[in-house]
C-alpha cells in the first residue's frame, strides 16, 4: 500500500474527450480502459506493467484496451487519458499502436515545463499542448471527421443511459442498419459500442458525483445496477477506487446536454 505521502493527492480534471491529473504518483492496481493513457514523470522513473513485462521509465504511450498496473509512487507525474473518439484521439490511437514502445517520447517532452498552477481549466488546455508536441504539431482544430449517423448514435445513447440503449434501437433512430452502425462505432469512434456505452456510464456518473448528487443516485442515473456495480466497474477500467479519485476532480468541461 501507499504511504500518506505517496497517494494521489494532485489536480484531477475532467474536460471534453480528455481526464488530466498532475501531481504526487502513487500505485493503480492491474487493468485495462478505452482511454489512450499518457503517464509522464520529467524527474524520476516510474515502472509500468504491460501483462508479463514490467519496465522503468520516465514516459509511456498506453493504446486503448492495453492491460497494465501502475508504481508512480514517489515521483510527481502528470497522467493523460484520451477518449480515442476525435481526430486528436485518432490520431493518438495510430501513434500508440505503431509505436508502442515509444521509446523516443521522453526525449520529445524534454524541456516541456509542468503548469505553474493547479488550477484544472490550465491543466486541461496544458494537456492538450503535450499532446501537441507528442504529435509533433499544433492542436488540430478542424472539424471532426465523424459520420452524422455516429454522431446522432452517440447522442441517443447519452439521452438512454438509465437504461439499456440496445443497438437495434439506437440504429432505428438514425435510420441505418445495426451491422452498419457497430462497424461505424469500432472504425470512428475507436472503441466497440457496449465499450462505448460503458465510457460514457462511468463519464456520466463521475460528473453526477462531482455535480453534489450521492454516489447512488449517480450510479442509478447512469445505468448501473447500484453504487457496488459502479464502484466495481470503476476499479476494473482504472485501478483506482472511487473515494481515492473523486475527491480530487474537478469538472472543467462537459460535452452533452444535461451535465
Amino acid at each position: 500500500m501507499a504511504t500518506p505521502s505517496q497517494t494521489w493527492s494532485g489536480t484531477l480534471a475532467l474536460g471534453k474527450g480528455i481526464v488530466s491529473y498532475i501531481g504526487p504518483g502513487s500505485r493503480a492496481e492491474f487493468h485495462r480502459h478505452d482511454a489512450i493513457q499518457l503517464v509522464w514523470s520529467p524527474d524520476e522513473s516510474f515502472r509500468l506493467g504491460l501483462e508479463h513485462v514490467s519496465t522503468a521509465t520516465r514516459a509511456a504511450l498506453i493504446p486503448s484496451r492495453q492491460p497494465h498496473d501502475l508504481d508512480a509512487a514517489g515521483a510527481q507525474v502528470a497522467v493523460v487519458l484520451v477518449e480515442p473518439s476525435g481526430m486528436l484521439g485518432r490520431r493518438l490511437a495510430g501513434l500508440a499502436e505503431r509505436r508502442p514502445a515509444m521509446t523516443d517520447l521522453d526525449d520529445r517532452l524534454s524541456g516541456v515545463p509542468l503548469p505553474g498552477t493547479a488550477d484544472a481549466a490550465t491543466l486541461i488546455d496544458w494537456s492538450r499542448s503535450l499532446l501537441a508536441t507528442i504529435l509533433g504539431d499544433a492542436f488540430p482544430n478542424a472539424p471532426e471527421r465523424v459520420r452524422s449517423e455516429v454522431l446522432r448514435a452517440s447522442g441517443f445513447i447519452d439521452a438512454h443511459l438509465d437504461t439499456v440503449p440496445l443497438l437495434s434501437d439506437a440504429a432505428r433512430h438514425v435510420g441505418i442498419s445495426p451491422r452498419q452502425l457497430r462497424r461505424s462505432f469500432a472504425d470512428e469512434i475507436g472503441i466497440p459500442y457496449r465499450r462505448y456505452i460503458l465510457w460514457r456510464r462511468l463519464r456520466r456518473a463521475l460528473l453526477a458525483i462531482s455535480d453534489g448528487t450521492d454516489l447512488t443516485t449517480a450510479a442509478a442515473t447512469a445505468g448501473f445496477s447500484d453504487s457496488a456495480h459502479f464502484s466495481r466497474t470503476f476499479r476494473q477500467t482504472f485501478g483506482l477506487t472511487p473515494s481515492e479519485v473523486l475527491p480530487l476532480l474537478t469538472v472543467v468541461e462537459a460535452d452533452f446536454p444535461g451535465t
